[in-house]
């Protein structure tokens, strides 16, 4: 009996499938932006943002803010989108400042340094087409003396814009809550630890279901 001749076909076909899933897994983010883009803000999608002026305009509820007192923050446009990263920054530091709360359905927090410091998407989902509101605490201490909020905003998977900004906030020094405390009591909403776990766990099970059908074309 002649032993089963393996053919170059299937191995191409095998390895293609492998190079796809992985590639999926590692650059689509369905449960919210991973902490690894804390700093850029960029998605791992294999293209560029778009050079176009954003349709997604960030907006604010005041010019200054003050230790302790909640800043709200807007989101417009009349187009959907799915995913978002949005933070606070100093004028002068690429670092997230502060904390998010009393988040809407279907967002969650991200740690980028410090605990909720950031906000992304937790479910892929279109979202937007009108306004969206976020509340922000400043942070207990360190402050900066000038903010903005930055965003990154993601249409589809080959679509989205970096580096919308809202205008500068100024601290306003002379009237400073000495705790910090959250005036409404809510709650600063999930972590996105979880979320990164459940798409790595995701993965995972899709690559085993990949090699498999790799060990059954090598057969």
């Amino acid at each position: 009996m002649l032993p089963h001749k393996r053919t170059g076909c299937g191995y191409l076909w095998s390895v293609w499938l492998l190079v796809c899933v992985f590639e999926r897994c590692v650059d689509a983010y369905p449960t919210g932006a991973p902490s690894s883009v804390c700093v850029s803000m960029l998605p791992n999608h294999g293209v560029g943002p778009q050079s176009t002026g954003s349709p997604f305009n960030l907006t604010v509820n005041a010019s200054t803010y003050r230790h302790g007192e909640l800043i709200t923050v807007y989101i417009g446009s009349s187009e959907t989108y799915r995913g978002i990263l949005l933070q606070a920054r100093s004028a002068d530091s690429s670092a997230a400042v502060g904390s998010w709360i009393n988040l809407p359905s279907h967002f969650q927090t991200l740690k980028c340094g410090t605990e909720a410091s950031a906000l992304t998407h937790s479910s892929a989902r279109d979202r937007g087409g009108g306004k969206d509101v976020f509340t922000w605490r400043p942070p207990n201490t360190g402050a900066p003396q000038v903010l903005r909020f930055w965003a990154t905003v993601v249409k589809d998977e080959d679509t989205f814009w970096t580096e919308i900004k809202s205008s500068a906030l100024h601290l306003d020094a002379s009237e400073s809550s000495p705790n910090g405390s959250d005036p409404t009591g809510g709650s600063s909403g999930s972590g996105g630890a979880a979320g990164s776990k459940d798409h790595l766990a995701g993965c995972v099970s899709v690559i085993v279901t990949a090699m498999c059908v790799w060990l059954a074309a090598c057969v």
